[in-house]
């Protein structure tokens, strides 16, 4: 058996980490046809979809009389958003109350948040987008 010890200096590690950042780097990218890299995309009930799919959906959510009155602090809130696709793509359906609260106030029926609005009716918690689709005459993307 030998003694041959393997030593891992300061400047190892640091290239080995740069190779680890890179490679996870990489899988959050896809090329399209002619090579240019895009985002991967959204998930919205569990499948991801493109931006401009995410984005689609949201319009129509919108247009169909969808309003939803959340708060940033709030994990239900966060749970909705990002089965919708996340924060960042459901701005146009997304009323914060830590930023609006006057509006939340007179606008929200019930007591708490996630509070979903859908065309004079109001429910609340974490609401399934097939549910939010169907509700609204949405397509999933």
């Amino acid at each position: 058996m030998s003694d041959d010890k393997i030593t891992i200096t300061g400047k190892n590690l640091l290239g080995a980490s740069l190779v680890v950042v890179l490679l996870i780097g990489a899988g959050l990218y896809l090329t399209t046809g002619d090579g240019e890299e895009t985002p991967a995309g959204y998930m919205i009930a569990g499948s991801e979809v493109t931006e401009e799919e995410a984005t689609d959906f949201i319009d129509c959510l919108d247009e169909g009389g969808l309003t939803v009155y959340g708060a940033e602090w709030c994990p239900a809130c966060g749970q909705l958003a990002e089965s919708l696709g996340g924060y960042e793509i459901v701005d146009p359906i997304w009323v914060e109350c830590t930023v609006e609260g006057q509006r939340c106030e007179e606008e929200m029926e019930g007591e708490g948040v996630p509070e979903v609005h859908i065309n004079g009716y109001y429910e609340t918690g974490v609401i399934p987008p097939e549910t939010l689709a169907e509700e609204t005459g949405c397509e999933l993307p």
